[in-house]
């Protein structure tokens, strides 16, 4: 079952976030390890609502430049990035999201990790 978490987006500003994917330690339940993120990637859509059919915001760790998803196998780390570029254009106000990683040698593999609200709050300083 995914986490949940609500997310709030500054349009025109650059959005980080980092998430840690882990599980219950077998000999200590207070203990969580670290998923091996090796032989995953990652995709994240957000949309007005969870069945429009057209995402306005879509992201994917195939991509390694722009708004994108980072996944740093050696530290652990699902990194999330909207750039300003991609925020800047926004005229939605709030929307749905999810973010799913899938194994690239088994695409039937998929784990949706956090799911939640988007709430994107406007600018009054522009470039």
């Amino acid at each position: 079952m995914a986490s949940r978490l609500d997310l709030n987006l500054d349009k025109g500003a650059t959005f980080y976030l980092d998430l840690f994917w882990k599980y219950p330690d077998p000999n200590d339940p207070k203990n969580f390890l670290p998923i091996d993120l090796g032989p995953f990637e990652a995709r994240m859509m957000v949309r007005e609502e969870y069945d429009d059919p057209d995402p306005f915001i879509s992201l994917t760790s195939l991509d390694s430049s722009g708004s994108r998803i980072d996944v740093d196998v050696p530290n652990n780390t699902i990194r999330i990035i909207i750039l300003p570029s991609t925020s800047e254009v926004l005229f939605e106000e709030r929307g749905v999201y999810d973010l799913e990683m899938y194994r690239r040698d088994d695409l039937e593999y998929v784990v949706r990790l956090v799911q939640g609200k988007i709430r994107i709050k406007p600018e009054a300083t522009r470039a």
